[in-house]
């Protein structure tokens, strides 16, 4: 998209600077805001592990999320688009 041509932290506006993903900010303190990581991935991975178990672990993990998610006490519905 147009961010391919920009540069990390800047917009097509003045003044407006991109937000780092997984940061966080307080506004209204006496300094300017600054952008703090409140999370970081700990990526370990396991050469031992085949890649049949993998595909099954990324499966078990992605349906336990939209699990997660889909859970209500009313009917629940997505609605995709195409664009």
């Amino acid at each position: 998209g147009y961010k391919a041509l920009l540069t990390r932290r800047r917009t097509f506006y003045a003044d407006v600077h991109d937000f780092p993903a997984a940061a966080a900010a307080e506004i209204g303190a006496p300094e300017p805001p600054r952008a703090e990581s409140y999370w970081q991935l700990a990526y370990r991975p396991d050469h031992a592990m085949s890649e049949a178990q993998a595909l099954e672990g990324a499966r078990e993990r992605v349906h336990h999320a939209i699990a997660r998610r889909l859970r209500a006490d009313v009917p629940v519905a997505v609605r995709l688009s195409g664009g």
